[in-house]
């Protein structure tokens, strides 16, 4: 019975950290900006800046090449992002994806902005 117990544990945490990541919130640091020019020409630069999905539903971004306006409210329907005024009023739409816990990919109009999750460390014990 332990045994099946433990096993049933295991698969449950394998199974809850599959879609853990369901939402942006947090601090990301931009690494690149990607897109298409032409039918013949692809790029990717690197980007700076940073952009805080805060728990409060606001977003500030000091990266605004990929994201503005600072200030805005966040909020995600399915595979979209929605920046929103304090009345509600959409201000821009991104598609956005996770493909793991340290990665956020945001995409508007073809152009796609790649974010690494920043970290901040805790003393031990807290």
């Amino acid at each position: 019975m332990t045994k099946f117990f433990v096993v049933f544990l295991l698969n449950l945490s394998a199974f809850s950290s599959v879609f853990a990541q369901t939402s942006p919130e947090g601090l990301w640091q931009c690494a690149t900006k990607s897109g298409q020019l032409d039918d013949y020409t692809r790029y990717q630069l690197g980007c700076a800046g940073t952009i805080d999905f805060k728990p409060d539903r606001t977003v500030e971004s000091s990266c605004t090449a990929a994201f503005s306006p600072t200030g805005s409210l966040w909020k995600t329907e399915g595979e979209q992002l929605l920046l929103t005024d304090s009345e509600g009023n959409v201000i821009v739409v991104y598609s956005w994806q996770m493909p793991d816990e340290r990665t956020l990919i945001l995409e508007k109009k073809g152009i796609s902005f790649t974010f690494d999750k920043m970290y901040t460390p805790t003393a031990a014990g807290k």
